[in-house]
């Protein structure tokens, strides 16, 4: 796991190329101008200056003094109204997309013509886990330089249908067991207050071992009779979804200990994958599909999820 290099598209080439189409189609969904100024005040926000100077193809390039006001952009005459409103739902949608309220929604609602909402959303979410991701793969693996943002792939297509199509392609990756995969998920869940994802159970971890009384152990892990590799792989999907920049030695030693190359590589994939939760949260789309209970899903061989599953032998 120190080779200095990606291991991303020796380990996991199709969920890699898939990664790399959303970001190339997502330009077209909204304004590029306001994507841009999104992308770059969440690499700000993330601590990541290389992501500020790097423009991906496809990316307008912005006024210098426009580049540099970015942080004041609150009170800043070089602003409008409209990219205030963006800029305001891009942090809140970063740093606590829980808290993202009707009012909120309604001024982006109000802000951006009805057809670009949702790409614009999505866009969100694509500039939020390339660096993320980016920012633990560096940590985990000791790459030396962050990989180039990008460019090229599906900039033509759809950028719901490529969305979907990277949802299915991570899904599909089987190197971790469903267990850990499980518990990765609802910590994600819980941490974004997801309600549909909180509602749902994975037939396949069940199947493999997993029942409720874990799943309940899952908000006070550090103190529970959860194994040490669960809490490792826990404390890995907090710290990428909090702030991966302190993604620390020792917690890079656990993870090295306790996981191999490929199962990491997995891990941090399906963080992103779980994490597209945030652009339901943030649109209010989350709604459970059940009024009490858990709802049981599969996922299918294209990596599709099957909703409202029987509950497994046993349960």
């Amino acid at each position: 796991m120190t080779t200095g290099e990606d291991p991303r598209p020796r380990m996991a080439p199709g969920a890699t190329a898939a990664w790399t189409a959303l970001s190339a189609s997502v330009w077209r969904a909204a304004a590029p101008e306001l994507l841009e100024l999104a992308r770059m005040r969440i690499a700000m926000l993330l601590r990541d200056p290389g992501a500020v100077e790097r423009r991906p193809q496809g990316a307008p390039r912005l006024s210098d003094d426009k580049m540099a006001s970015l942080a004041d952009w609150p009170t800043s005459p070089l602003f409008s109204d409209t990219e205030r409103v963006a800029l305001a739902f891009t942090e809140r949608f970063v740093i606590d997309v829980a808290g993202i309220g009707d009012a909120d929604r309604g001024s982006l609602i109000a802000a951006l013509p009805a057809d670009q909402v949702g790409g614009f959303v999505i866009g969100l979410y694509v500039f939020d886990y390339e660096r993320r991701t980016e920012l633990a793969i560096t940590r985990l693996f000791d790459v030396k330089a962050a990989p180039a943002d990008p460019g090229g792939g599906a900039a033509d297509a759809e950028v719901g249908q490529v969305f979907n199509d990277v949802m299915k392609t991570i899904a599909r990756l089987d190197e971790l067991d469903p267990v850990t995969t499980e518990l990765v998920r609802l910590r994600g869940a819980r941490q974004h207050n997801c309600r549909v994802c909180q509602s749902t159970r994975s037939v396949q971890a069940i199947s493999g071992g997993a029942d409720e009384s874990m799943f309940d152990k899952i908000d006070w892990y550090e103190t529970t009779d959860l194994s040490e590799r669960h809490k490792v792989a826990l404390r890995l999907t907090d710290a990428v979804i909090t702030q991966p920049t302190e993604i620390t030695p020792e917690l890079v030693t656990q993870v090295r200990r306790y996981f191999d190359p490929a199962e990491v590589v997995e891990i941090v994939f399906d963080i992103s994958r779980n994490s597209a939760q945030k652009v339901a949260v943030a649109l209010a789309a989350d709604q459970a599909h059940v009024t009490e209970g858990v709802e049981y899903y599969d996922l299918d061989e294209d990596g599709e999820v099957l909703f409202g599953q029987a509950a497994p032998v046993g349960v």
